[in-house]
Order: structure tokens, then sequence, then C-alpha cells
């Protein structure tokens, strides 16, 4: 088991070269944000090995912005700032490929198509729910654990974390299931 997973350590810090820049940064509320772009005054560039997302956890919400309503208080019944539900579906596309990698193309298309669905269904949304920090704050909980679970298990880490996100989005955006 110990050997599984150096052989996998050294296979993701050869691959690691080839992965696009990852920057971190510090949101509003002091949650990690990490994005492909520099995203804000305090932007780091960190190896891909240091890379322990929460996708969720931010929303996308970037230094100087509260939440992903347009406006800092009161967000439950206000618009929801699209925008922010796109960057973080783009960083989970971007964590997903890095998972699963290129030699199975099948599988990636699979998980993309996943992907879009659970971001066009986001973005149907209007309402974000009064506790969406609260509910944040679980679902990173539980992201941390799924990461525990599925350490050397990409490809099975790669689909629970696209379930947690479409769950995490039914809770935040008050979605009915299936919706």
């Amino acid at each position: 088991m110990l050997l599984n997973k150096i052989v996998f350590l050294t296979a993701l810090l050869l691959s690691s070269e080839a992965l696009s820049q990852v920057y971190r940064c510090t949101g509003d509320n002091g949650q990690k944000v990490f994005s492909n772009l520099p995203c804000g005054p305090d932007a780091h560039q960190i190896p891909a090995l240091d890379l322990t997302p929460t996708s969720g956890g931010t929303l996308g919400v970037q230094p100087g912005q509260r939440s992903l309503g347009h406006s800092a208080g009161g967000n439950a019944g206000r618009p929801l700032d699209k925008q922010l539900i796109t960057t973080r579906y783009q960083d989970l596309r971007s964590i997903v490929n890095r998972l699963v990698g290129s030699d199975q193309p099948a599988l990636r298309d699979r998980l993309r198509s996943e992907i879009q669905r659970n971001e066009s269904r986001a973005l149907r949304a209007n309402l974000l729910h009064p506790d969406w920090n609260v509910i944040n704050g679980r679902y990173d909980e539980r992201l941390e654990q799924i990461q525990r679970q599925h350490l050397g298990d990409n490809v099975n880490l790669a689909r629970a974390w696209i379930r947690l996100e479409a769950e995490r989005d039914a809770a935040l955006f008050l979605l009915a299931p299936g919706s």
C-alpha cells in the first residue's frame, strides 16, 4: 500500500510540470480560493501537490466580495452572480482533468458532461440559501473526508467530488432534487 502511494505521488510530481498554473488566495471569509489566474493581491502560485481545494467553499468569491449575491448583505432572494458559479465549475473541470488525466478520454468526456449538467443546473438557480456559509462549511468537511477516503484512487475521487458539488448546489441554491 505504501508503495502504491509513493508511485502515485512520484507520478503526480512528474506530471505536475505539465499542469497549468494554480494560484491560492484567501477569500473575504478566510477560506482558500484556488484559480488558474492570480485571484487577488495575496495570490501565490502553488505546486499541484499542495492543492487542497475546496472548490465550493468560496464558490469563486474573490477577495473583497462576500458571497454569490450582487450585494454584500442579506443574499437570500437576491440575484446570484452567475460568473462566480461559472468560475467554480471551471476550477472543478481543471481539477477533474488533473485527477483523471489524458489516458482515459472516454471517462474524462463523461465526467466533463456530468460537470456541464451540474453547472447548467446551478446557473438556472435564482436564490441563495441564507445560511450559505454554514452549508459551505459542512460540504468542505465532507470534501476533505472524500479526499482522504479516495487517496490514490483519482477516478473515484473525481466522481465523488462531482456528486458532492451537485449536492452542495442543491443545498445552496434551494434546488429541488433532479431539477
